[in-house]
């Protein structure tokens, strides 16, 4: 399954992309996650926490422009050509 991932931020300046499409084999966002670090490892200290595959409770996720709520992220269903993007924490002074 094709879907779109989006980068912001951080995330665009270590890609150097705004966004990419992937395939991912399975239709949850630990797939997409999955996939991502696969090809871009460098991002795996900002979305992952630990060794798991499980996002940091700081990221969102936006699912087609809609920020998804904590405690769906792990059990959202993604479908074909769905638009996903992480948002890391605003930090600045």
């Amino acid at each position: 399954m094709i879907i779109k991932v989006l980068y912001f931020a951080e995330l665009k300046d270590l890609t150097g992309k705004e966004n990419e499409f992937i395939n991912i084999e399975k239709n949850s966002i630990e797939s997409v996650i999955s996939s991502i670090i696969e090809k871009h490892p460098e991002l795996k200290p900002l979305l992952i926490d630990g060794d798991s595959l499980k996002l940091k409770k700081n990221v969102s996720i936006a699912i087609n422009d809609k920020i998804i709520e904590n405690n769906r992220k792990e059990t959202f269903i993604l479908k074909e050509n769905d638009k996903i993007a992480f948002l890391l924490p605003i930090s600045g002074g």
